[in-house]
């Protein structure tokens, strides 16, 4: 939903590619690399960042499409961190309940939705998600 610290998106262009290649120009000294791509005869020149949704960005609407497509299909969801407080993205979990999903909520205290959950986790996730990982669920 918040995208991917491993890729680069051009503000301008909005031209994506691996966050690799930003760091390595970035490694051989160059400072605040610009957007190299083509724009007619001319490189676009644009500011590169990850491609991850900063504070007052909007959520790409095809991520949104896509999440409540999957979690109303799904057979099981995992809300991993997040106090489920904000929305658009938080009506994913009870879309994937009212499809009949099992809901699994992970997170350190308690989360607007607690009494949507078939299961909650409660802990730093440094220490529980490992365990989950391993079918070790420590439940409360």
């Amino acid at each position: 939903m918040h995208g991917s610290a491993h890729r680069s998106t051009c503000l301008n262009c909005g031209e994506e590619q691996p966050i690799d290649r930003v760091l390595e120009r970035v490694a051989s000294g160059e400072s605040d690399p610009p957007c190299r791509r083509l724009v007619g005869s001319e490189q676009c020149g644009g500011i590169l960042k990850s491609s991850t949704i900063s504070f007052g960005q909007a959520l790409r609407p095809e991520s949104m499409h896509q999440a409540l497509a999957l979690a109303t299909t799904c057979d099981l969801l995992l809300a991993v961190g997040t106090t489920l407080g904000v929305y658009p993205v938080a009506s994913i979990v009870p879309s994937a309940k009212e499809a009949g999903a099992r809901i699994v909520i992970i997170n350190q205290g308690p989360t607007a939705l607690d009494g949507l959950a078939d299961v909650l986790v409660d802990g730093a996730l440094s220490d529980v998600l490992p365990q989950v990982l391993q079918r070790r669920l420590p439940t409360s």
